[in-house]
């Protein structure tokens, strides 16, 4: 990976400082690259103000023909469109699409063309959003395969952003699992029906009883793995994932924040142990970050991913980058408790929508990105960043690499 980066011109990093005015300086060109690129339409009609009164009927028929287009290059309904634009039926858009409605016109044009507008940005924002292999992603992926075999639980946890709904949609859509996400204050009943409902069934007044019988009867015997995101939300209702285990007898994985195992190891400091001793343990934590060695004070970096991790990252994306916004990218992607690769994609998606012509990322970039998510913040996390990783994250690249 690292002949890749030969390449490219690194004009645009040798000009960085590290004072906070250079680093607010990056925000706000990154910020006018933004509003910029926010001016050129790529789907929708440049329409007259909605002060100036209706619409002619030539810019209606240039927003159906546009509309007509539209619909031939996304593969999209006019249920779809419908729903988008807060109509409850498909024939109000019809209607309109064929030049026979009968209903404010001006309206429903204006609010197809924004929908259009919406649509196409969006879909130019989404980048590829593929499995990464990582030193945690393989290690997660290792106990669900493992918790599969066995036939047994599995507690995921670690820090936001490291990966873990990555991990577990993958390898739902792998193995044809069931994937749920837990609610704040989700109660029993309200996850019961969550999990109906990714199994098709729909059942709105049923009672928890009800509900799990239903789980139960569809999942017994299909070996399929019940994924449950967001886990440590269920708090003290975390023992309601127990019957679906015992009597349906599939695998359940939940992930979620470090608490999930003080919740499950509950019944254990109570003398029952009914969950905890059903339940393998894949704790991310210890990866993330250790106390170092050297100065008081100071903590060594265990780095969770290492450039080479990150580098193939984006090219997974098809985007380039500078090998002085790799290593700030890499540094940003270990921080503890920053968002971890979550923070890295999303630095990269507000970097290529502020400059979609961009030959390749450079250290300016990500620094004016990071400005933008993270504002006042921004020069804290860049401290952190070269603290940390001074020394032990050279260390910890050797060896990785």
């Amino acid at each position: 990976m690292d002949a890749e980066f030969d390449e490219f011109d690194e004009t645009g990093d040798a000009d960085i400082e590290s004072e906070g005015t250079s680093h607010r300086t990056a925000g706000d060109e990154a910020l006018k690259h933004l509003i910029d690129n926010d001016t050129i339409l790529i789907e929708g009609i440049m329409l007259p103000p909605a002060k100036d009164g209706p619409l002619t009927a030539d810019k209606v028929n240039e927003v159906i023909d546009a509309y007509s287009a539209f619909r031939k290059r996304y593969g999209i309904t006019h249920d779809e469109v419908a729903r988008g634009c807060g109509y409850s039926s498909d024939s109000t858009i019809s209607e309109w699409a064929a030049r026979k409605s009968r209903g404010d016109i001006s309206t429903i044009t204006r609010r197809v063309n924004s929908y259009m507008e919406r649509h196409a940005r969006q879909q130019a924002a989404r980048r590829p959003s593929q499995f990464i292999t990582t030193q945690a992603a393989e290690m997660m992926g290792t106990m669900i395969r493992l918790a599969d075999k066995l036939c047994c639980m599995l507690a995921i946890v670690g820090a936001s952003g490291i990966g873990k709904t990555r991990v577990l949609r993958h390898f739902c859509d792998e193995t044809n699992g069931v994937f749920v996400t837990v609610l704040e204050g989700m109660r029993p009943r309200y996850h019961y029906r969550a999990i109906a409902e990714a199994l098709g069934i729909h059942r709105d007044k049923a009672s928890a009883m009800e509900l799990l019988n239903l789980i139960i009867d569809k999942l017994v015997g299909s070996k399929r793995i019940l994924f449950v995101d967001e886990a440590h939300l269920l708090q003290q209702h975390v023992g309601c994932l127990r019957p679906i285990f015992d009597i349906a007898r599939i695998p359940i994985v939940m992930a979620g924040a470090g608490e999930i195992l003080a919740q499950i190891d509950a019944d254990r400091n109570s003398g029952n142990g009914q969950l905890s001793s059903r339940c393998m343990r894949c704790d991310l934590t210890r990866l993330a970050m250790r106390e170092g060695s050297g100065k008081s004070g100071r903590r060594a970096a265990e780095v969770l991913f290492t450039q080479e991790e990150i580098a193939k990252f984006f090219a997974m994306k098809q985007m380039r980058i500078t090998r002085a916004g790799l290593q700030l990218m890499f540094k940003l992607a270990n921080l503890p408790h920053r968002g971890h690769l979550r923070l890295v994609e999303n630095l990269a998606d507000t970097i290529f929508n502020s400059n979609p012509a961009l030959s390749a990322i450079t250290e300016r970039e990500v620094i004016g990105a990071l400005s933008l998510m993270a504002g006042d913040l921004a020069d804290a996390l860049l401290r952190d960043a070269d603290e940390m990783f001074e020394a032990p994250a050279a260390a910890s690249v050797a060896k990785a690499g």
